[in-house]
């Protein structure tokens, strides 16, 4: 039983420190893009601005990616707060409340994830604003720049955002699957005794 606490506690803070690492990160991605934005300004380079969503993209991947990690540590701490409290107990965070398991109160748990939902549809919006402005706004240039021997027209511009765009619909579809059999799984294992 030890152990297994020993185990609940170093998954919750390896959680809070991946949030801190998201976090660090997801400010030098801004700090990045606001530099890109200011040298394209200052140095009248407006198509180095079309770093800009992939720098984006790569924070969006990045934030999926640390929520899938984060889910899958809830599963474990799930289990062993099932393995180590009686039914009823305040021990059983994740199994009650958690964002993953919560059992308690439905609804509550439905509201508490409205601002993650408008953060991500907010987030996608300015990603597809970025793209299209970039894309039609900046990008028709009257001698395209050529990076590795390749000529970046409008049209490779926009191939290469739809690419982008489908790694980024990807890397969701991901984690939104993942969420809903971490989910099944928590449910079919862990059961009140």
């Amino acid at each position: 039983m030890e152990a297994k606490l020993h185990a609940h506690d170093a998954l919750r803070d390896e959680i809070v420190s991946r949030m801190r690492d998201k976090s660090r990160r997801n400010t030098r991605g801004v700090a990045a893009m606001v530099l890109i934005i200011g040298y394209a300004i200052n140095f009248d380079q407006p198509a180095v601005i079309a770093l800009v969503p992939v720098v984006f993209a790569y924070l969006l991947i990045s934030t999926v990616d640390s929520h899938s990690w984060t889910m899958n540590t809830a599963r474990h701490i799930a289990e062993i707060e099932r393995d180590v409290s009686p039914r009823g107990s305040s021990f059983r965070y994740e199994l009650k409340r958690g964002g993953l398991a919560g059992r308690e109160n439905k609804r509550k748990q439905r509201l508490l994830r409205v601002p993650s939902v408008l953060r991500t549809i907010l987030a996608l919006l300015a990603y597809l604003v970025q793209v299209v402005f970039i894309s039609f706004e900046i990008w028709p240039r009257p001698v395209p720049p050529t990076v590795l021997s390749i000529e970046l027209t409008q049209g490779v511009i926009i191939v290469i955002y739809a690419l982008l765009t489908l790694v980024l619909a990807v890397a969701g579809a991901s984690v939104y699957r993942l969420r809903s059999e971490l989910r099944d799984e928590i449910e079919a294992s862990i059961t009140d005794k």
